[in-house]
């Protein structure tokens, strides 16, 4: 069954959501894994697609907007509530529903911050794929 890996942003923890899915996105990426990070909104996948050219002055990750670049090119795509129609193996989901389309992902990240609606949201995704029968893993990001 499908791994869903949830990771909460506690309060405190020194980056903020889109920072952290950049670091997350970078580090995956560098693993050799192509990834899809679906959004809930065009307005995030603009201000995501604008944050990975310019979080980090040390890091070059090659993304794209799903429709207007070349999948077979980009390891890393961004749209909202799309499936790629390519393969991609890991899923990062900021989107408030649990997208349909997560069974053709290897992995699956779910991204959380102490946002109430985030959390509400969080967990009826949690409930849903646990029900689903979904190994669920919970990794608390706190400050150090």
């Amino acid at each position: 069954m499908k791994q869903i890996d949830f990771y909460i942003l506690k309060p405190g923890y020194p980056k903020e959501l889109y920072q952290f899915v950049c670091q997350l996105v970078e580090q995956i990426y560098n693993q050799g894994h192509r990834i899809y990070i679906n959004l809930g909104y065009d307005n995030e996948v603009q201000y995501l697609d604008t944050l990975l050219w310019l979080y980090s002055d040390g890091s070059f990750v090659p993304h794209g907007i799903l429709g207007s670049a070349d999948p077979k090119l980009t390891p890393v795509l961004l749209g909202a509530n799309q499936a790629p129609a390519d393969a991609t193996d890991v899923l990062i989901t900021l989107a408030p529903k649990a997208p349909e389309f997560f069974r053709q992902f290897q992995r699956i990240a779910e991204i959380i911050d102490q946002d109430p609606e985030r959390l509400r949201m969080g967990r009826e995704r949690y409930s849903w794929y646990r029900d689903l029968g979904c190994t669920l893993r919970v990794h608390e990001m706190t400050a150090s």
